[in-house]
C-alpha cells in the first residue's frame, strides 16, 4: 500500500473510476492529491459541474470540481488535497508527481489505438515514460466489450485446438 499517491483528473466519469482504487491502494492514513490541468486557468465564473458528470468546455469549473471530489474522499476518511495547474496533462502530471514526492500514480487510460492514439497522442504513455514513480493504470473496459453478436463464432475446429471464447 501507498502513502501518498496522486489521481489525474479531466472531469469525465471514467477518470474518476481511479478513485475506486483509493481503498486498496492507499495506507489508512495515507494521503490522496487530485489533479485537474487545463491549457488556460481562465474559466466562465458562473457554471457548475455539468450534471452528467463529464466534461463540457463551455460549463466546467475545474477548481469547484476538484473540492467536490476532494469533499467525497474526506467523507470516507481519506485525506485529500487537490490542484489545479495549468499545462499539458502528461507534463503536470508528471512534474507534480516530482515536487510532491508521491509514492504513486492512479489514472485511468481512455483506451485509444490505432488511428486515433497516432493522431491525438496518449496522456497516459507520456505520464508512463516520464513519471518518477509506479503508475497504475486503470483500462476502459466499458469501451473495449465487445457485442455478443459483432464477436465471430466459434467453430469445432477452433474449440479442439483450445481456442475458446472468455464469458461473459
Amino acid at each position: 500500500m501507498f502513502t501518498h499517491v496522486l489521481i489525474p483528473l479531466d472531469g469525465s466519469s471514467l477518470a474518476e473510476r481511479a478513485l475506486d482504487y483509493v481503498p486498496h491502494m492507499v495506507r489508512p492514513q495515507g494521503k490522496v492529491t487530485l489533479v485537474v490541468a487545463v491549457d488556460k486557468l481562465a474559466m466562465p465564473p458562473t457554471s457548475d459541474i455539468p450534471a452528467t458528470g463529464e466534461p463540457d468546455d463551455s460549463t466546467f469549473q475545474p477548481q469547484k470540481y476538484l473540492e467536490h471530489i476532494a469533499t467525497r474522499l474526506k467523507l470516507n476518511g481519506v485525506e485529500a488535497q487537490s490542484e489545479l495547474r495549468e499545462g499539458q496533462p502528461a507534463d503536470v502530471i508528471a512534474e507534480l508527481a516530482v515536487v510532491l514526492g508521491v509514492d504513486a500514480i492512479i489514472m485511468t487510460s481512455h483506451g485509444h489505438f490505432g488511428l486515433e492514439r497516432l493522431l491525438f497522442g496518449s496522456v497516459t504513455d507520456s505520464v508512463l515514460s516520464a513519471a518518477p514513480c509506479p503508475v497504475l493504470v486503470i483500462p476502459d473496459r466499458e469501451r473495449q466489450r465487445v457485442p455478443a453478436e459483432d464477436r465471430p463464432a466459434t467453430d469445432e475446429a477452433d474449440t479442439q485446438l483450445g481456442f475458446t471464447q472468455a464469458a461473459t
